[in-house]
């Protein structure tokens, strides 16, 4: 099922969906978060940290996930998926260090460590899954041509990957990218996808063909059994 959402605005696609997340966590204690990075869920994290705070919501037993990260970029490094999630999402929760389950920013074996989070993963199943809808049509590091069955795997990101605001501080030459898979978004139980701004009306107009393909990630969730995908006014004119 993919059940549509159409926002006011950014901050009412951030309220609505802090909401969805902070009801779900204080009904299931011991959810299971795969959470993403970037401009769009930012204000959803956010909303999800004051209510969390105003309703005394325990996150002490739900475990979050890191989607993705840059390949060779140090933890404490800015533009890394680590501190903005150290920044958004487990520091302000309150999330335990045993609950945290992420790609190792220190590693000098990008595969093996991608091994090492597929057998972490194989008996985990995630609850809800917080996407973006990339301007390729990305979900993730999930690229362009991405083999769907894949779980954790290495991506030689594209240029439009790179570009990536996230990226835009940033000294040290980045060309690959650790990654969950498709397939890890598609065993989840719910995708909670978000779409927001004028610079994705292309890729969600085309989302909303239905038509799956390889060339289009995001495509393939429409193969998903539940998604709950939020997306501002200004994105779908």
């Amino acid at each position: 099922m993919f059940h549509l959402t159409v926002t006011k605005n950014y901050q009412d696609l951030s309220n609505q969906t802090a909401q969805y997340l902070a009801d779900y966590v204080e009904n299931n204690p011991k959810a299971v978060l795969c959470c993403s990075t970037g401009g769009t869920p930012t204000g959803m994290y956010e909303e999800l940290a004051k209510i969390v705070e105003t309703k005394h919501i325990n996150c002490s037993e739900v475990t979050v996930i890191k989607f993705d990260e840059w390949v060779g970029l140090d933890a404490t490094n800015p533009s890394t998926c680590e501190y903005y999630l150290q920044k958004y999402v487990i520091q302000p929760l309150k999330i335990p260090v045993k609950h945290y389950i992420h790609f190792d920013n220190s590693t000098t074996d990008p595969e093996k460590e991608c091994e090492r989070i597929n057998l972490l993963l194989q008996d985990i199943i995630i609850d809800i899954f917080v996407l973006g809808l990339g301007t390729n049509g990305h979900l993730g590091f999930n690229e362009p041509g991405s083999d769907p069955r894949l779980h954790a795997h290495i991506v030689q990101l594209t240029e439009d990957t790179l570009s990536h605001p996230m990226l835009s501080g940033n000294t040290k030459p980045v060309t690959k990218g650790m990654t969950l898979g498709i397939q890890d978004i598609l065993d989840a139980k719910t995708a909670l996808l978000l779409v927001n701004g004028a610079h994705k009306q292309k890729q969600f107009a085309r989302l909303m063909t239905k038509e799956i393909s390889s060339d289009f990630p995001a495509s393939y969730l429409w193969q998903h059994p539940q998604v709950e995908c939020f997306v501002d006014r200004v994105a779908t004119e």
